[in-house]
């Protein structure tokens, strides 16, 4: 059971299960205490703890590194960058490791991932091309001004913020940096979202085996039968 709360002077730190995937945990973490130095009273964060050993902290620690660095830099774009990584690119405030279990501190979305959203709602034309945007933005800001790549974009992977009706990326997983080619050459993600050439790469063999096979089956069943 992950719902729970830490108290301290009539004041409390509330915890709530948001889910759980392959490799942590996801917690709602709403401050209700009158420290305001991390998070402002009364909102939330979220804490992802892992569950078993990742790169994924890793790969949130770099993209930190890199928003951190366009932070310093004396480029004259610099905010519009920024603004554009904050508003279409999950937040992640901290990495921390803590009796061999890393944890991962991000800012907390009031909203569904499309998957829920799209299942729940009927929407009309215009809201659905104002998503489609909002998704290619995402996916440009997060190619182009990070120079990553995703590797696993799906609908729930994609959030939507219903109160400034805006979509961010979220989960960095499986995450590589463009120049990195023994990265992006790894066969992760979710199957039915992976790009057709990766999966023709990951099956041809098994699929040319699978249909040689089934031709010999087939070729057993006629000779049976004539």
């Amino acid at each position: 059971k992950l719902n729970f709360k830490i108290e301290s002077n009539n004041s409390n730190i509330e915890f709530s299960f948001l889910g759980s995937g392959t490799y942590g945990n996801v917690l709602r973490a709403k401050n209700n205490t009158k420290d305001t130095s991390i998070i402002p009273q009364g909102e939330s964060i979220v804490v992802k703890i892992m569950k078993k050993d990742s790169d994924e902290p890793e790969k949130c620690r770099k993209i930190k590194k890199k928003i951190e660095n366009i932070k310093k830099s004396t480029y004259k774009f610099k905010n519009l960058k920024l603004d554009l990584i904050k508003k279409y690119i999950l937040e992640i405030i901290d990495i921390r490791r803590s009796h061999d279990i890393d944890i991962i501190f991000m800012e907390f979305i009031d909203g569904y991932d499309l998957k829920e959203y799209i299942n729940i709602n009927k929407l009309g034309e215009n809201e659905l091309n104002n998503i489609i945007l909002q998704t290619l933005i995402g996916v440009r800001v997060f190619n182009r001004v990070l120079g990553l790549s995703h590797r696993d974009l799906k609908l729930e992977n994609l959030y939507f913020n219903r109160k400034t009706n805006t979509i961010k990326v979220i989960d960095f997983g499986f995450v590589c940096d463009k120049k990195d080619s023994d990265c992006l050459n790894k066969y992760e993600g979710t199957s039915k979202y992976i790009h057709m050439n990766m999966n023709k790469k990951h099956y041809s063999k098994k699929t040319l085996k699978n249909n040689v096979n089934n031709q010999l089956n087939y070729n057993h069943s006629e000779l049976s039968n004539n």
